[in-house]
Order: structure tokens, then C-alpha cells, then sequence
């Protein structure tokens, strides 16, 4: 684990010399949210008031400015009613801030107490290095276009993997190369077989329809991607479907 953990930083730091950092493709849509800019994050809470208790933790994928997210994470506040938390990385590089969000859950202690930890990419890897070193801060996962290097074989708590049909960045074989890190993998072809009694104990792996890897975000067309079948706002609305219909069969409040 150690050693993939050296080769992951080796490539992330090598491809960093060679590339800038993706940004926004337009300006962002605040409508129905407020953001809240820190030094660490961002912090997003659905402008109705009245959210979930549970909220979201995101670490954004290699190279892309946090900023590409705000859309994505903005629709995760608003539509499930719960605050999210944007992750910044030193050099937009998660993998460099292992430990950013424990460190950020502190400043919110008190105040929200659940949390199901995410990211893209890179930013997946470095998730699930989280949540092994801290499994009791989080009650659940979401990878998105990603898998675990750390094991998480035997937690008890629920994990969703989503992937883009039209993905040519990420790799998706990873994920069963990397499966003895994570519960056996359900392979789902729709969101109607999430069982409804919770998915503790398996991976969910539900893979977008026409989706592609620069799609999980609102960073553009990131270099090698595929063309996506579909558009980034239909990419975006299956995305929150897929982590609703998985916090509801997980009883995630």
C-alpha cells in the first residue's frame, strides 16, 4: 500500500511539471445556495435552510481547480438539502493534503456531526486514504470515477463508485485490480436494484450512460477524454440521482 502510495505522488508530482491546472467553463451558477470561501475550502449550505444533517466532503480530482466543482457541488447542496464542503489542494493536487479533511471537519464540530466523504479522480484516492486513517468520521463514501488504494475491505460503512461509459482518462480496470481494498463489488445497470435495506457490506459500482471523466466536474474538455454521449447538466443531474437513490437506501439523513 505504502509503495503505491509513493508511485501515485511520483505521478501526480511528474504530470504536474507538464500541465496547468483545469478551470471553470463558465462562470458559476450560485442560484439556490450559498458559498462561504475559506483559506482550506469552500463551504456550500442550500439557501432554503432546513438541510439533511448528513453533508459531503469532496476532494476534486489531479490539476483541476476546485472551482470546477462549485456547479456539481452546488447541485448536491441545493437538490439534497445538505451542506457540502469543497476541498482547496496545495497545487490542485489532493494527494498532496491527506489529512485536509479531518482538519476541516474540526472547524465544523459541533455543528455537523455526519459526513460522507468524496472525490474524483485523484481526489478518490485520497478520500478513501481518509477515511481509512479516520473510518469514525465518516458514515459513508462516494468515488467518482476512482477506486481505494487503502484498506476498506472490512468497513462498515457504505460505498459508491461511479464511472462515465465514455471515460478515457481514468482507467476503470483499477477498480477490480484494486477490489481486495473495498466490500465485493454489485455491479448495478440501474438505480431501481439499489436494495432497499442499505449496501453495507458491498461496493456500488453504477456506471453513467454516455458519461465522460471531465463531465464529474465543469472544468471543460480535460486533455485524452472521451466524447461524452450526453450533456454535462444530464452528466450532473445522474450524478446527484445516483448519490440520492444510494443515501436513501443507505438511510443517509
Amino acid at each position: 500500500m505504502r509503495l503505491k502510495s509513493i508511485y501515485l505522488l511520483f505521478v501526480a508530482v511528474s504530470f504536474s511539471t507538464l500541465s496547468c491546472s483545469y478551470l471553470p467553463d463558465e462562470g458559476i451558477n450560485a442560484e439556490g445556495y450559498t458559498i462561504s470561501e475559506e483559506k482550506s475550502h469552500f463551504f456550500l449550505l442550500p439557501s432554503g435552510g432546513g438541510q439533511n444533517n448528513t453533508g459531503i466532503i469532496f476532494y476534486p480530482g489531479g490539476l483541476v481547480d476546485p472551482t470546477g466543482y462549485l456547479d456539481l457541488m452546488g447541485e448536491l447542496s441545493t437538490k439534497l438539502s445538505r451542506p457540502v464542503i469543497l476541498l482547496k489542494a496545495t497545487g490542485n493536487l489532493s494527494i498532496y493534503n491527506p489529512n485536509l479533511a479531518s482538519k476541516v471537519l474540526g472547524d465544523y464540530k459541533g455543528q455537523y456531526s455526519n459526513w460522507v466523504i468524496a472525490g474524483h479522480s485523484l481526489g478518490g484516492v485520497v478520500a478513501g486514504q481518509a477515511a481509512a486513517k479516520n473510518p469514525e468520521l465518516y458514515s459513508g463514501m462516494v468515488l467518482m470515477a476512482s477506486h481505494s488504494i487503502s484498506d476498506l475491505a472490512n468497513w462498515q460503512k457504505p460505498i459508491l463508485i461511479l464511472t462515465g461509459q465514455n471515460d478515457e482518462v481514468y482507467d476503470a480496470t483499477e477498480i477490480e485490480n484494486n477490489s481486495t481494498n473495498i466490500p465485493p463489488i454489485t455491479k448495478l445497470d440501474s438505480l431501481n436494484y439499489l436494495p432497499v435495506d442499505g449496501t453495507v457490506g458491498q461496493t456500488i459500482l453504477y456506471e453513467i450512460k454516455g458519461g465522460n471523466h471531465s463531465q464529474f466536474g465543469s472544468y471543460g474538455h480535460q486533455n485524452g477524454d472521451g466524447e461524452a454521449g450526453i450533456s454535462e447538466q444530464e452528466q450532473h443531474d445522474e450524478i446527484v440521482r445516483a448519490i440520492d437513490a444510494f443515501f436513501i437506501s443507505n438511510n443517509i439523513k
